[in-house]
């Protein structure tokens, strides 16, 4: 089922949001996303977008690493082999700095083996800002 990008903000808002906290780090020393609570996160609908409209938070050269390498090619190969399925969604919020693009809140692994992969979308969880503290 789609849902348009209305009914989605609709749906945020009446969600059990609030007890979502997520603290994004911005040092450059501590790119992360710290999630303190993720009640109420299965409760978001998952929608599919275009992964061109998607951007890591963290920087693109952590998959060169060789851990973060391997992780990320198996699970390519599960995508490609139709495996995609058993993937949890990502976890995106409004890009802060491009109304039209979406940000990698957790998931970043899961985006560049969707990349890698070679498909067009991906599924994922809007988390609402109001549920984001930039730090």
């Amino acid at each position: 089922m789609r849902i348009t990008e209305n009914q989605l903000r609709r749906i945020i808002k009446k969600e059990l949001l609030s007890e979502i906290s997520i603290r994004m780090s911005h040092d450059p020393d501590d790119l992360s996303a710290y999630i303190d609570d993720l009640t109420g996160v299965d409760d978001l609908p998952i929608i599919s977008l275009p992964i061109d409209r998607i951007t890591g938070f963290e920087p693109d050269e952590k998959m060169s690493v060789p851990k973060h390498r391997r992780r990320m090619l198996k699970m390519a190969d599960a995508i490609r082999r139709g495996g995609a399925s058993a993937l949890p969604p990502i976890l995106v919020r409004r890009h802060p700095h491009d109304p039209d693009g979406w940000q990698v809140i957790d998931g970043h692994h899961r985006l560049a083996a969707h990349r890698l992969a070679g498909t067009d979308r991906i599924p994922v969880r809007v988390v609402p800002d109001e549920s984001i503290e930039d730090v």
